[in-house]
């Protein structure tokens, strides 16, 4: 089963079982039939063989030598069960028999999940990070950050009333490390409400982490090992629900949609929400396609296989189907999201109008899409969080040297301001 489509299941607010019963099992039942069908006929099988190539009713000594014969031990419990006089005195060695037939199985089958995990582990495999998929820095040769950003998107500072934006999420002191591998060291910053923060920094630079830690997805990594805290409104996320907080945090990672019809993607939220009705599902499935501009091209194929779909069409509808569930924080990783310029523009106007009724923060490497899109910009490098500040102070006057560094290197920008 892809990674994805089950991190996709609880990015949605889905428990793990629920995740299993709609998403995993569907997929994954044709292969489960075939593989209980294949160890039937193995086990009924390959017994035989080996009976007549070996095994010997009795034998007054062990097998010292590869050609020696030998007592298999299925057929020796099956002799035991079905040939001995003397049921009572021998059942205790058939049920010896028995422990010892599972107990190697397991340490097999234990054997064999433990080298897998390793050979995952070293690959790079086993974590399915999101900073190992991501694309690096675009090729060395156009102009630098500062100079080829385009104009800063100067965003409301203040809220009515003259106060200062209010702060939607706190991330205070967050260090996460997943077995050996430390992806943040020490992180803290305001997410402010109904604005757009951009998380910029080279590639392995815990962008990614952030985001997967902000809407407790990090725990899904195994061995995964997190300090600090997540305030959500003023209460830390670790004190709700998992459910709850994915919700409440829509985190959009890849395109990844459910093998199911366009309908049943975008109404998979609201239904575990509770919500029954088709009219009230229709028009919460109609209004996130239209908030995510995709309405107009299938509102007359909504029972179409999400599957057949373009790889535009698919940004949309996952931005739809995070919708759909009400969330009022929206983390977009924006940086394994490749698309031509005018559907990354489209792409960037969308979430731009969305920032009216939700809070957003955006993982990116096109530098200036961040410096176009957002009010608040974090850097990050080697885990550790070196500038925050309004967009405009770090493209213009940034105060680390290394904020300046990253800022100044060559890039080639895939988006026109």
């Amino acid at each position: 089963m892809p990674r994805g489509l089950r991190d996709a299941g609880l990015a949605a607010g889905a428990s793990r079982w629920q995740t299993i019963r709609d998403l995993v099992l569907p997929r994954a039942w044709a292969g489960i039939l075939s593989g209980a069908i294949l160890a039937i006929s193995r086990g009924a099988s390959e017994v035989a063989p080996v009976m007549f190539t070996g095994v010997a009713y009795f034998l007054p000594y062990l097998p010292s030598r590869l050609n020696d014969q030998f007592m298999e031990l299925g057929y020796h419990v099956f002799v035991l069960a079905t040939q001995s006089p003397d049921v009572r005195q021998t059942r205790p060695l058939l049920y010896a028999s028995v422990v010892v037939l599972l107990s190697m199985t397991f340490l097999l089958h234990a054997l064999a999940m433990t080298l897998r995990r390793r050979a995952r582990t070293g690959a790079g495999r086993d974590l399915a990070d999101p900073l190992a998929a991501a694309a690096g820095p675009p090729p060395a040769g156009g102009a630098t950050a500062l100079q080829e950003a385009g104009p800063v998107r100067r965003g409301p500072r203040t809220v009515v009333g003259g106060q200062p934006p209010r702060v939607k999420m706190d991330v205070t002191g967050v260090h996460l490390q997943v077995r050996e591998r430390v992806l943040l060291r020490g992180v803290t910053l305001p997410i402010h409400e109904h604005r757009i923060t951009a998380v910029i920094g080279p590639a392995g630079s815990g962008k990614a982490a952030l985001l997967r830690v902000m809407s407790r997805m990090a725990e899904e990594w195994e061995g995964a090992r997190l300090e600090g805290r997540v305030l959500l409104d003023g209460t830390d996320i670790r004190t709700l629900p998992a459910e709850v907080v994915r919700r409440r945090v829509a985190l959009i990672e890849r395109p990844v949609v459910f093998p199911r019809s366009i309908y049943d993607n975008v109404a998979y939220a609201p239904r575990l929400q509770g919500v029954r009705r088709k009219t009230d599902l229709d028009a919460r499935v109609e209004a996130s396609l239209r908030a995510a501009g995709l309405w107009r091209e299938v509102r007359d194929q909504l029972n179409r296989p999400a599957m057949d779909l373009d790889p535009w069409q698919r940004v949309r509808l996952v931005l739809a189907r995070a919708l759909a569930a009400g969330p009022e924080v929206l983390l977009v990783d924006a940086s394994v999201i490749v698309m031509d310029r005018l559907a990354l523009s489209t792409l960037e106007e969308l979430l731009d109008a969305l920032k009216a009724s939700h809070t957003l923060v955006i993982v990116t490497h096109d530098l200036g899409q961040a410096a176009r899109l957002s009010e608040y910009t974090a850097f990050l490098e080697k885990g550790e969080l070196v500038e925050f500040g309004p967009t405009e102070d770090v493209f213009v006057h940034p105060q680390k040297e290394r904020t300046r560094a990253y800022l100044m290197r060559p890039y080639h920008y895939g988006t026109a301001p």
